[in-house]
């Protein structure tokens, strides 16, 4: 099964508090939309005119109106800078569905670049006149695995500019420096960094114009199983455990029982690795056929605490942490879907057995959890037992 990935950067105009620029990603149906948007200039103003038009785009085609209707909304909505005769934003919007067909709008941004195994494609493109000032170009094309989708704002395109480079980087160059970047691992954050890192030191740090990168990943969906907590019924230990091995991904496994059911099942001991235990985290455990063994409730809680302080799995606080939440942590930020096979049994440390079962801790743990995953755009589907 194949997904798309969208992970975007901004830098603003050096000065200024808000970008120019605006990114709105979307779910509509069985499709991504993507729309970035460039308000002319800088600051409030650029900021506010690029946010409506994005809103605009994107609120459109999840309705299903055509590029036309949107193009015309856009041309009796947005105001026309005086000077220079042009709206006062441009955009690019795409719209992938999940077979990796892509339809695509771009209207006086730099060219949307295309890279399939590791090179730049030619996108042809539809010239669309829909008033004197506003001429859309239209595309259709399909995506394979592992393609990647970069469109930047003119910030990117002009880097530099009198200073590292007298006429700025060039669309040219700044797409042969992608091309270079791509291998057969690189993810869409790392594209993306690559790519903004290097505006920055052209900009020197001092970045003449607003600039935005966003990176469109076709790839493979990545899946997490987990099994957290035994059932309420006994009984079925056996056959929720068959769910989480034939489950897609890495396989986690949370809870001392927990881990005890799947061992019995595999026939295989688990071992305790007592250098990974922390202050407030319990050591975790390796069981060949699964990839990760923790404790639960304790580990379980500052995940959640993880979460909720949006930690960057990058950043040194999280980087180096080997204990069971942090590794949790590293595999959910990194996944697609996930998929948790929640047991019902209640343990008797945790609360009162005569209390009821949605107020116990580990449920409430488990609710946070999905709501807080959920907000980060992932697929949670919790299966009871």
């Amino acid at each position: 099964m194949l997904t798309t990935e969208v992970v975007y950067r901004h830098i603003n105009k050096y000065g200024e508090e808000l970008c120019g620029d605006r990114v709105e990603v979307r779910k509509a149906g069985k499709h991504d939309l993507v729309v970035m948007s460039d308000g002319l200039g800088s600051g409030v103003k650029a900021n506010i005119l690029s946010s409506l038009t994005t809103r605009i785009i994107a609120t459109m085609m999840r309705e299903g109106c055509s590029l036309h209707e949107v193009a015309d909304t856009l041309n009796r909505t947005l105001p026309v800078c005086k000077v220079r005769n042009i709206a006062y934003s441009t955009f690019t919007a795409l719209k992938v569905d999940d077979g990796g067909n892509v339809e695509a709008a771009e209207y006086d941004n730099p060219d949307l670049m295309w890279f399939s195994d590791g090179k730049l494609q030619y996108i042809p493109r539809q010239e669309v006149r829909f008033s004197e000032r506003m001429m859309i170009k239209k595309s259709s094309f399909g995506l394979r695995e592992n393609d990647f989708l970069v469109a930047v704002s003119d910030g990117v395109i002009h880097a530099g500019i009198g200073k590292t480079w007298n006429l700025g980087w060039s669309w040219d160059r700044v797409a042969k420096y992608l091309r270079n970047g791509i291998t057969a691992h690189t993810t869409a954050l790392e594209l993306c960094d690559y790519l903004v890192d290097v505006v920055n030191k052209l900009y020197v740090d001092q970045p003449g114009d607003d600039a935005t990168v966003v990176v469109v990943h076709y790839r493979r969906t990545r899946e997490v199983t987990m099994m957290i907590g035994p059932p309420a019924d006994r009984g079925d230990d056996d056959a929720v455990t068959r769910k989480l091995l034939e489950g897609g991904g890495k396989k986690i496994v949370c809870g001392g029982t927990t881990g005890n059911i799947v061992a019995k099942f595999l026939g295989k001991p688990i071992d305790v690795l007592l250098h990974t235990s922390t202050p407030k985290v319990p050591a975790i455990g390796t069981l060949q056929g699964v990839d990760l063994v923790t404790e639960g409730v304790l580990t379980l809680a500052e995940v959640v605490a993880m979460l909720r302080l949006g930690l960057n799995p990058k950043d040194d606080g999280c980087k180096y942490r080997n204990d069971g939440a942090a590794l949790i942590y590293k595999e959910l930020f990194r996944a697609d879907s996930i998929h948790i096979l929640l047991g019902r049994a209640i343990n008797p440390a945790h609360q009162n057995p005569g209390t009821p079962t949605h107020l116990g801790l580990k449920f409430q743990l488990i609710k946070d959890l999905e709501y807080l995953l959920a907000e980060l755009g992932k697929r949670v589907l919790i299966t009871s037992s």
